[in-house]
């Protein structure tokens, strides 16, 4: 009898065990939801170590689970907090050598920010995250300022005045990128907005961070690698009023002789042509009145052909040394002649007698 009350008590429990279960899972499967989202993908690794390739910026999930907690995924969604994080170790001894990682999210635990009781409905897309990486090694590169926008209107960058202190720094990164690299460039200096101009010269002086990657040539155009470098740079660069270029025709060629020459010295070309780059408000002065150029002739003797000649030049008072002569005849030919012998008289026959 007691046997058989015991028996029933177990067979009745088991029976309400399995009508929890039944209700459990029906009321799961009648209030669970389906969500799918883009998952941002971010790779940790240790400060020393590049990662060479771009993986995969996000994977596409699709999650299930209770309503509620469908909800709360959402909200960690939104707020930032559901990432597939990929977090790489490499070895010490993968200085020289690439390694690469493929790393999968099969389960919902992979994720961070999902809320527990959340699971995958299927294989995210892509299945896996390629992930190529190496231990930094360390180079000292030449900085190269890098300028951004265009030069204020009126002025022009004074060829190779750029100077840069210290003009070398340690770039740790990937050893075949520092390999290929010729420069380690400067953040951008906006050299559109630099404030103090209105003279004639202008010089920059300023200091400036360095970026973070460098920017290698390959078959297949530019490539950049994430490195460190650390610091900043001085640099100086001078501005000059914008110049311009014009050209004065005609100039006369003069002469120059000593006191009693005893020759005649005359030009081939009694006038000549040449170019002048400055600013425009000191272009306008000249013309080929108040431009002088002049060959000297002294000590020089006849000869059957020309002498060849430096030509020089005088330019007006205001413009010395904010002008320059950029292209100009250097030589030119001067005949020196012998004065004309004077010529014999015959003498006259004594008259007759």
């Amino acid at each position: 009898m007691f046997i058989e009350m015991v028996t029933k008590n177990l067979e009745t429990k088991a029976m309400a065990l399995m009508i929890a279960v039944a209700l459990w899972y029906y009321a799961l499967n009648e209030h669970s939801g389906k969500w799918s989202c883009y998952v941002p993908v971010v790779v940790e690794a240790d400060d020393d170590v590049a990662i060479l390739n771009e993986p995969q910026e996000s994977i596409y999930a699709t999650f299930k689970g209770p309503e509620k907690l469908i909800r709360d995924l959402k909200q960690e969604h939104q707020s930032g907090n559901v990432k597939a994080v990929c977090r790489i170790e490499v070895g010490a001894d993968s200085t020289l050598t690439e390694r690469e990682f493929k790393i999968q999210f099969k389960d919902a635990r992979d994720f961070t920010g999902v809320p527990e009781g959340v699971w995958l409905d299927s294989v995210p897309s892509p299945e896996y995250i390629q992930i190529i990486a190496m231990r930094h090694s360390a180079r000292s590169l030449p900085v190269k300022l890098q300028t951004e926008g265009n030069v204020p209107p009126g002025y022009e960058i004074v060829p190779n005045s750029e100077a840069i202190f210290p003009a070398e720094v340690t770039v740790k990164g990937p050893k075949k990128a520092l390999d290929a690299a010729k420069f380690v460039y400067t953040k951008p200096f906006r050299i559109s907005e630099w404030p103090t101009l209105g003279g004639e010269k202008v010089s920059i002086n300023d200091t400036i961070g360095l970026e973070q990657v460098l920017r290698v040539q390959t078959p297949n155009g530019e490539k950049t690698y994430p490195v460190t470098c650390e610091g900043t740079v001085q640099f100086w660069i001078d501005l000059v009023r914008k110049r311009e270029e014009i050209t004065i025709s005609k100039i006369p060629l003069k002469v120059l002789q000593p006191p009693g020459f005893p020759y005649a010295a005359r030009p081939v070309e009694e006038r000549i042509e040449i170019k002048v780059r400055g600013p425009k408000a000191m272009l306008t002065k000249l013309n080929n009145k108040n431009v002088t150029a002049y060959v000297d002739v002294s000590g020089l003797q006849p000869t059957k052909a020309p002498h060849n000649l430096s030509i020089g030049y005088v330019l007006p008072v205001e413009v010395q040394g904010k002008v320059e002569v950029t292209v100009n005849p250097a030589k030119t030919g001067v005949d020196v002649l012998a004065p004309p012998k004077p010529p014999k008289t015959k003498e006259k026959p004594p008259a007759k007698q």
